[in-house]
């Protein structure tokens, strides 16, 4: 079979798989699901194997650890309330510009740097949704990255030993992956694994790890955070799931989690790519 149609095939079946299973898990909604799938398929074949082994592996480790002890998250987290499905924005949010970065390696512009900023890109949504999904199941209270006090659980901002145990070993899982798929590939056509390469976990870590604090930070700081008083609690919805209206108490309206998230790839794409590069001189 032609070298690019095993690629393709590969790629929208895993895509498929990936749409299938969040919407029968109750993950996904349907619209989530295609942007799931077809974000994961189209950077496998605008990239390569590699590119669609991290994807794949954000996407694997989502739906393994998401719906992972349901119902002790629902009662500390609005996004874990049932129906607890995600829609197109939030997987745009994290795959939008991982994507972005796989359009100039199917232009012919293939290097180490591209690759590590893709990757960077993965590992800081992995770090982020692995601190978050583990980290409510934290026997201890989290703390607020800017007061380092306690907070509530599933508030944003909050960080805690589990949770941040759990972004490090995505982060760095991501890199591995890619790390062992680029040593198949230099295997089969008998070549050294470059050099960068060999950095990928380490540098991933790094980045990714950095990235889901900076996505506390803001969650702290700068985004919106809204106030529910028929519940009172604490949201980052301008309307509770109650089907109140909440009230702003801090933060810009206009930056929401989708936003934050979008910023997290951002940063931790430039900060793999910058530490990879430099490891590798």
């Amino acid at each position: 079979m032609n070298p690019f149609l095993q690629k393709a095939v590969a790629a929208l079946l895993a895509g498929a798989f990936v749409g299938w299973w969040g919407v029968r898990r109750g993950l996904l909604s349907k619209d989530g699901a295609s942007m799931a799938g077809g974000t994961l398929a189209l950077i496998w074949m605008l990239g390569d194997w590699p590119w669609g082994a991290a994807a794949l592996s954000y996407w694997l480790l989502y739906l393994l650890f998401a719906p992972f002890r349901r119902r002790a998250k629902a009662p500390l987290s609005d996004r874990h309330l049932p129906p607890m499905r995600i829609g197109w924005m939030p997987v745009a949010a994290r795959m939008i510009w991982p994507l972005f970065l796989a359009v100039p390696v199917a232009l012919g512009a293939r290097s180490s740097a591209i690759l590590s900023a893709f990757v960077g890109a993965i590992a800081a949504g992995t770090a982020d949704m692995l601190g978050t999904e583990l980290g409510l199941l934290s026997a201890q209270r989290p703390r607020l990255i800017t007061s380092w006090r306690h907070t509530q659980p599933g508030r944003p901002g909050g960080i805690s030993l589990l949770g941040l145990t759990a972004s490090v070993g995505g982060a760095w899982l991501v890199g591995l992956t890619v790390l062992v798929a680029e040593g198949i590939i230099a295997w089969q056509a008998k070549v050294p694994v470059p050099r960068a390469m060999q950095w990928l976990p380490f540098g991933a870590m790094v980045g990714g790890t950095l990235a889901s604090l900076v996505d506390s930070f803001l969650g702290a700081t700068a985004q919106g955070l809204y106030y529910c008083e028929r519940c009172d609690v604490l949201t980052e919805s301008r309307w509770h799931h109650c089907g109140q209206r909440t009230e702003q108490i801090r933060g810009w309206p206009w930056l929401d989690n989708e936003l934050v998230d979008f910023v997290s790839a951002v940063v931790g794409a430039a900060i793999t790519m910058t530490l990879v590069s430099w490891l590798a001189r």
